[in-house]
């Protein structure tokens, strides 16, 4: 793509599978990683905490993407305004049953969990400084 063209749907859509499955690569890399550093260092348990957080973040990232899909429908947005915007918020009450089952439970300890779950936001940032540092032609396709 020339830097004098408009982008196409097309190109937006093809920018958008390429970030988003980097970002789920990514995330998949941290769970591994914290759940090995944990298991190693740390505990058994701790090791699974953080791999449970993965799980957790993984869930949050297609319930949130599934969300905005539908949020960002103006003909579902019009029939169901109400309903939308309570599965949106859903995911917060999701996250946070988890997390007091895991810490009233003691099943497993609650910070790895917490680390794991906020492996989404470690892998934007991770993906983000590797941006910055790819090649200007990589970026010119997206």
């Amino acid at each position: 793509m020339r830097l004098s063209e408009h982008p196409t749907e097309q190109d937006v859509a093809a920018a958008d599978a390429v970030s988003h499955d980097g970002i789920l690569r990514t995330l998949i890399a941290v769970s591994i990683l914290g759940c090995v550093v944990g298991a190693v260092f740390v505990s058994i348990r701790s090791g699974l905490g953080f791999l449970l957080g993965g799980m957790i973040a993984f869930a949050n990232y297609y319930w949130l993407k599934a969300s905005l899909a539908k949020f960002f429908d103006k003909e579902t947005l019009v029939q169901q305004p109400g309903l939308i915007t309570l599965r949106f918020l859903a995911r917060y009450a999701f996250l946070g049953i988890c997390l007091a089952v895991v810490y009233l439970t003691g099943v497993l300890p609650v910070i790895p969990v917490i680390l794991g779950a906020a492996g989404f936001a470690f892998a934007v940032m991770i993906e983000g400084i590797l941006g910055i540092f790819k090649p200007v032609e990589n970026n010119r396709n997206l």
